[in-house]
């Protein structure tokens, strides 16, 4: 339950969310708001976008993934914990970690 965790645990700002909703979905649009307003107290950091004329649909989700691209390769790349997968010779993977 995301309210429950929420409001019983503290996570260090080490999680963070994209959150995005049209302002025509009324139900999500109220539990997105309140999950938004609970993060910063959890130390979860939030973007919220909430889209003018979008309901629930394949099409608003298609769009809202997209652009949460972009903002997600920024919090990968300022990781300070690095994971890389390497092919080797014989078509395995390595995962190396570093910092």
């Amino acid at each position: 339950e995301p309210t429950w965790l929420l409001t019983h645990r503290w996570f260090h700002h080490t999680v963070a969310g994209w959150l995005a909703v049209g302002d025509n979905d009324t139900y999500p649009l109220a539990a997105v708001r309140e999950l938004a307003a609970l993060a910063p107290r959890a130390g979860v950091n939030v973007h919220l976008v909430v889209t003018p004329g979008q309901t629930h649909s394949f099409f608003f989700w298609r769009q809202a993934f997209a652009d949460s691209l972009p903002w997600l390769a920024g919090r990968l790349a300022s990781s300070s914990h690095r994971v890389t997968q390497v092919a080797t010779h014989d078509g395995s993977m390595t995962v190396r970690s570093s910092r």
